[in-house]
């Protein structure tokens, strides 16, 4: 799931450290802004938690069903 995430929110190319470059690293995630100035990397752990709560939802209802 994770990196179905980086795949769809991948920035291309970044300017990193005033050179542009493929974002290839995690560092060049951050560097990459929207124009409400959010990185990439927020927007992909967002994501991921997101659905790491989701699971964790679904997890505690079928617990309880099963009571």
């Amino acid at each position: 799931m994770l990196t179905c995430l980086l795949k769809h929110y991948h920035p291309g190319l970044v300017t990193y450290r005033r050179k542009t470059v493929v974002a290839a690293t995690w560092k060049h995630f951050q560097a990459a802004k929207d124009s409400a100035g959010k990185s990439v990397a927020d927007i992909v752990i967002e994501g991921f938690l997101v659905i790491v709560l989701i699971e964790y939802a679904v997890q505690v209802m079928l617990l309880c069903l099963s009571f």
